[in-house]
């Protein structure tokens, strides 16, 4: 509970992913729910295939999905930082995108 707790002087506990990890994680789950949406599949294998990206992403970075959840609603609860995160969120798969169109 106390990584959840809204922080007077904008340090984040050691429990919580930094904030540029969480704009690279983001990324990448956004890439990966993409992928699943699109996939012609549907129901339970779309379910799996979820689950199966989200799994990569969390070991790509090292992280378990508690520690993503628990890091994530720290930064519900300070609404600045996850507008900052967002923000460059936002950047990172507009940018993302322009590549891929620049690619077509």
């Amino acid at each position: 509970m106390f990584a959840c707790a809204p922080t007077k002087n904008n340090k984040i506990p050691d429990n919580v992913l930094p904030p540029d990890k969480m704009v690279d994680m983001m990324a990448d789950l956004h890439i990966s729910e993409m992928i699943v949406r699109n996939s012609p599949h549907g129901g339970d294998t779309n379910i799996l295939n979820a689950l199966g990206y989200n799994n990569f992403v969390y070991q790509k970075y090292g992280v378990t999905d508690s520690i993503f959840k628990l890091s994530y609603d720290f930064y519900v609860h300070n609404p600045i930082m996850l507008d900052s995160i967002y923000a460059k969120l936002i950047t990172r798969l507009s940018e993302k995108q322009s590549q891929l169109k620049e690619k077509k």
